[in-house]
Order: C-alpha cells, then structure tokens, then sequence
C-alpha cells in the first residue's frame, strides 16, 4: 500500500477551516503542521483534527476528502 506525507495549513482560510494537503501538493502552504505518512488523506484529516476544529481537504491533492469533513463528526463508514 502506497502511503503519502500530509500536512495542515496553520493559517485557517476565509471559512475558518484547515487545509490538510499532500506534502507534494503544489498548492501546499508554507506555514504547516507535517502530520505524516497516511494510506489516506480521510486518516491525515483525522490527524489534522487534533490540532484544530474545522479541517478540509485539499481540493486537488486531497479531493477525495475535500469538503466531506466540514461537519464536527466525520460521515459514517459504509
């Protein structure tokens, strides 16, 4: 299983959420707390979310999470 290095943007977006991005993602910030290696960006947002409230993927490097974690509890598993 192929792992990728996850980071948060420590300055919150206009929303007041975190962006969690790929390391590799060209659209990742400067400022960020390095989460570390997930098999999924659904696992990093759950690490993002130790260190603050509101959390979201990164649209393009993290589409597949971004907007589902908006809410306080992540959707239920199927």
């Amino acid at each position: 299983m192929k792992v990728f290095f996850y980071c948060v943007d420590t300055d919150a977006r206009e929303n007041g959420e975190h962006e969690v991005h790929r390391t590799d993602c060209a659209l990742g910030p400067e400022d960020k707390i390095a989460l570390g290696p997930f098999p999924s960006c659904f696992e990093a947002v759950q690490a993002a979310r130790r260190h603050y409230r509101k959390v979201n993927g990164c649209q393009y490097c993290c589409a597949e999470c971004y907007r589902i974690y908006t809410a306080a509890t992540p959707p239920a598993k199927s």
